[in-house]
């Protein structure tokens, strides 16, 4: 029904791992992170993995952010404000100073 759209599939995914069926959510997440090379579509799925409080699963895709290459110096900033609010201060502080 996505039709291959990673909003829409992002959106399928989240409705599913946030209503208890993380294994269908899970899935489409993977499906998509296989072969997506947008940022935004890997911030949006460890949005998710945030909001489930699940800080674990998100820190990996966090750190995938950073070695992609159309990050900016906003996906930097994002994921370092991402640390700062897990209280990981270590890690955050120098992606703030390569922020700036």
């Amino acid at each position: 029904q996505t039709e291959g759209g990673s909003w829409e599939t992002i959106g399928v995914g989240r409705v599913l791992y946030l209503g208890g069926r993380k294994a269908e959510g899970d899935a489409l997440f993977k499906a998509l992170l296989d072969r997506t090379t947008k940022t935004s579509d890997v911030y949006r799925i460890a949005q998710v993995y945030i909001e489930a409080k699940e800080w674990a699963k998100a820190k990996p895709l966090l750190e995938k952010i950073l070695t992609m290459k159309d990050h900016d110096a906003g996906d930097v900033m994002r994921v370092a404000r991402l640390y700062v609010e897990n209280r990981e201060w270590a890690r955050a502080k120098p992606l703030f100073e390569r922020f700036l």
